[in-house]
């Protein structure tokens, strides 16, 4: 580590990590398909009930026959059998609702026609935000039925059964009384309402079978201001039952079949999720899921596309119930959290709001959560939030920073005897230096690498944020000085057109990032010069282009996470000069030449260095008397 920039390692440590994880999360912009055919997407759904219809192959009436019913219900007689009356009828919706969320259910088809989040709007509008239009998504449960033609929930007319203020029950009703009921219970101030599958009376109308066929599809429109941004964090999720939670990619089109049984299934936007969760006593044995991805950037087409296939185990011929649990949300850790102790199950919905993993995660959950928590418990302003979050961070790594600068300093002071080690030893006897300089450093009690290891403890709380900020869904429409929602850009400046690396805008807050992240390295490279970057002309260009390609990363990135990037290195850069202020150096290199007179205690990091370079010149002299010896 000798005359190594500490912090260079570190920026450059850090841009790596950066750089993996927004390949890993950016969007293919090729186009994937046209406008018309997302939208003839969206008009199947619609066009499901009509299309069976056609299907059924009436014969042909004369005039006179056109209106008589019972030639007509002859035919759907034939093709439903039991439930031929219930392929018939008007659509209806019935609604329940609490302080937080309206559920519309509709009578065709039997399920969740939309549901309203009650405090929550799109971006730039006043419109609540709505999970699971009945336009952009799809619900059906197939019946093997004993008649010509399979029973598919999606096509037939349900009837409202029972109905209070936290309850529905919607059945779809058979011959002889039987029928396939659907209830519905939502509790107050909840998100998440069951969903009671039960059959009652119909197994007789039905071929014997062991499983139903369940399907859900959701296509994810635009919510947020950037689509590019939050397209990143649109994703299908789903947790094994004795397993982890997994996704498909966000990125490409992607598809899973899962053998294992599966626990729950949810469609994820940035900051809401549709969750659909399997009771205690039920799984989903087979499941195929599927992700399509569009690649246009008209806000009128929807990002992704989601399919599920579940196989369930329900015997209607032996009265069969289902318990599940719908979920319509926010991606809120707090609530998923409680959720997952309210079910007193193995679900892991927190792990949803993508927060990071192994050692990030335990820094949001253990650290930048709680600090959220608290300081918004009495604060409404979230600028003032991240700065007072980002103060309490800087003090927890302080003594990291500390001790970073005094073996730098350290190793500075000691530059002039380094500097005389490598005049007296020629460039081509290198681990004869090295071997003096070690000794010193030994001598001195200094620590070669204890300016980097400080420096790469303090990473995982930059990367953590890095995860922490575009998930949070408490910035969501804060507005912070010139940033009217601090989970989007700030764009201050509006180009009206797209330019390359940089997008159709300008971000206030990353400029401010890279303007301080600039003066940080050039600041850092005066305090904590050791020579390094005289003798590597090349760390020093490097040292000012990592900070300009970060500019072009976050420029849409949002702005609380740029805002958190500015503070924290404006503080560094504070906080180095305090540290330096109080730092003597001559009364420093006076300690470390009292160190060198007294007897050392050689440390095992040490030891084991000068073993390496010991080992390491005796095989580079056994290596050259070899050649010697082949050369005669």
């Amino acid at each position: 580590m000798e005359n190594k920039n500490h912090s260079l390692i570190f920026m450059l440590l850090l841009g790596l990590s950066l750089m993996w994880m927004m390949y890993t999360s950016s969007e293919n912009e090729a186009y994937f398909q046209q406008q018309a055919e997302a939208k003839k997407m969206r008009e199947d759904s619609l066009a499901r009930v009509a299309d069976s219809i056609a299907k059924t192959e009436l014969p042909t009436y004369t005039a006179d026959e056109v209106m008589s019913d019972s030639a007509k219900n002859v035919e759907l007689q034939k093709l439903y059998g039991a439930f031929a009356a219930s392929a018939n009828g008007a659509n209806e919706t019935v609604s329940l609702e609490n302080d937080l969320v309206k559920i519309d259910f509709s009578t065709v088809g039997g399920f969740v026609e939309k549901a309203t989040l009650k405090k929550y709007n799109l971006y730039g509008s006043t419109e609540p935000v709505v999970l699971n239009k009945s336009e952009l998504s799809r619900f059906n449960v197939e019946l093997e039925s004993a008649s010509a033609k399979n029973i598919s929930t999606e096509e037939m007319c349900f009837a409202v059964t029972a109905k209070n203020d936290t309850s529905v029950t919607l059945s779809l009703r058979a011959a002889q009384g039987g029928s396939l009921d659907f209830i519905y219970t939502l509790p107050k101030d909840e998100y998440m309402m069951s969903f009671k599958m039960k059959a009652d009376g119909i197994g007789n109308q039905l071929k014997s079978a062991s499983e139903v066929t369940i399907n859900w599809e959701q296509e994810i429109e635009q919510k947020e201001k950037g689509r590019t941004f939050e397209n990143r964090y649109v994703q299908l999720y789903y947790k094994e039952l004795d397993g982890g939670v997994d996704y498909l990619s966000e990125v490409d089109d992607d598809e899973e079949k899962v053998e294992e049984p599966v626990k729950w299934i949810g469609f994820k936007d940035q900051f809401f999720s549709s969750i659909f969760i399997n009771g205690k006593n039920n799984k989903f044995t087979s499941t195929n899921l599927k992700s399509s991805v569009s690649k246009t950037k008209n806000k009128e087409v929807p990002m992704k596309q989601f399919k599920a296939e579940m196989k369930l185990p329900f015997d209607a011929n032996k009265g069969a119930t289902a318990d599940f649990y719908l979920y319509f949300g926010p991606n809120d850790y707090d609530i998923l959290y409680d959720y997952d102790e309210k079910l007193n199950d193995d679900v892991l919905l927190n792990r949803i709001v993508a927060i990071g993993g192994g050692i990030l995660r335990w820094v949001n959950q253990l650290i930048t959560i709680p600090l959220f928590n608290f300081f918004s418990s009495f604060l409404s302003n979230y600028g003032l939030i991240i700065l007072l979050v980002t103060l309490v961070i800087k003090m927890l790594i302080f003594p990291f920073t500390r001790s970073s600068y005094l073996s730098m300093a350290k190793m500075r002071v000691l530059k002039p005897q380094i500097d005389e080690i490598n005049a007296r030893i020629p460039e081509d006897k290198g681990m004869e230096r090295q071997q003096e300089v070690m000794q010193l450093y030994s001598r001195a009690g200094v620590n070669p690498m204890g300016g980097c290891l400080p420096m790469l403890l303090q990473m995982p709380f930059l990367v953590a944020m890095y995860y922490f900020f575009p998930s949070v869904i408490d910035l969501r429409g804060e507005s912070f000085l010139w940033a009217e929602d601090l989970s989007s850009y700030d764009d201050v400046i509006k180009f009206g057109t797209e330019i390359p690396l940089l997008g159709d805008h300008l971000s206030l807050f990353c400029l401010l990032m890279t303007i301080t992240n600039v003066a940080y390295m050039y600041f850092n490279s005066k305090m904590q010069d050791t020579g390094a970057t005289q003798q590597m002309p090349m760390m020093k260009v490097m040292m000012y282009v990592m900070p300009l390609m970060f500019f072009f990363m976050f420029n849409d990135y949002g702005s609380g996470l740029t805002y958190y990037y500015f503070v924290s290195l404006l503080i560094t850069i504070i906080i180095n000069f305090v540290v330096k202020a109080t730092v003597d150096e001559k009364k420093l290199l006076e300690k470390i030449k009292e160190n060198q007179k007294k007897p050392q205690n050689q440390s095992s990091w040490m030891a084991r260095m000068q073993e390496m370079q010991r080992q390491q010149k005796e095989m580079m002299e056994a290596q050259k008397k070899k050649n010697q010896q082949n050369q005669k």
